[in-house]
């Protein structure tokens, strides 16, 4: 007899490239949906639910066919809530009608968190979710520890740590060996967070003529940040690399600089990078 797998559906903003194999682990287990933006070209062994993410007054976004989900077919659906998603706010409204059993995976708080959103996404969760699972241990007892706003616990609180699969990196990884290596290398998405405004005003005013490897996720803002190279005059000293998920081509970044710089918010990059 066939053993059942409970379905399982992930709501996500996009499909970064470094959670790819916690969602392959995942599926093994459980017969998981994705909806996320994503590339349509890249094959995985979960099914993917397209999303588009359309802006609303440069604050909010919206997620487009997230509504339209049959979310009765699942015994879960796991959010990352987010107040400035207001297609999620919808979502968890119905599931919430419907009955059906949701859960928030999330940061307690990134570093570019500001207080009131901090507020009002800890009460969405508390009235529309059935709990939630942080990314980390230390965010967990943090929260399980602290007497703020106790009233806006969820019942249910968990962890999961969110981290990258290093065993591929592991093996590609070659002996750091300074003298044989040169320039800088930024590897990441090329938002807001990342800052590379940062990295471009740097150069600008640097003595050395150092160069600086992107590898960004991102054509919109490649663009944007291409063009204030060009008038800074810097154009010459960065090296814009098509991005690329592929751990081996990423390794040979890595392998030949010098120097790992993310002058943003940092995240997963920089455990990527140590």
């Amino acid at each position: 007899m066939k053993k059942y797998k409970k379905k399982i559906l992930f709501v996500q903003p996009i499909l970064p490239h470094y959670r790819i194999t916690f969602f392959e682990n995942f599926n093994k287990i459980y017969d998981l949906d994705l909806f996320a933006q994503h590339k349509f070209y890249e094959k995985y062994s979960f099914k993917i639910k397209y999303a588009k993410n359309i802006k609303i007054l440069k604050l909010f976004t919206w997620q487009q066919n997230l509504l339209s989900i049959n979310f009765k077919e699942y015994d879960l659906v796991i959010f990352n809530v987010n107040p400035k998603y207001i297609s999620t706010l919808f979502a968890l409204i119905i599931c919430k009608i419907k009955l059906v059993k949701t859960i928030d995976y999330n940061h307690r708080r990134s570093s570019t968190s500001r207080s009131f959103f901090v507020f009002i996404r800890n009460l969405i969760v508390k009235i529309f979710t059935n709990g939630r699972i942080y990314y980390t241990k230390k965010e967990y007892f943090k929260e399980f520890n602290s007497n703020y706003f106790k009233f806006l616990r969820p019942i249910n609180l968990g962890y999961s740590n969110n981290s990258i699969d290093t065993k591929l990196v592991s093996k590609l990884r070659k002996e750091y060996l300074p003298k044989t290596r040169s320039d800088f290398l930024f590897v990441g998405r090329l938002t807001h967070k990342s800052n590379i405004k940062l990295l471009i005003n740097a150069l600008v005013f640097s003595k050395n003529n150092y160069k600086v490897n992107i590898l960004g996720d991102s054509q919109l803002n490649s663009k944007f940040f291409k063009k204030l190279a060009y008038k800074n005059k810097v154009e010459n000293r960065i090296i814009w690399h098509k991005f690329s998920s592929n751990e081996i081509a990423i390794s040979n970044l890595f392998n030949s600089c010098k120097c790992f710089v993310y002058p943003g918010e940092g995240g997963l990059s920089i455990i990527h990078a140590m």
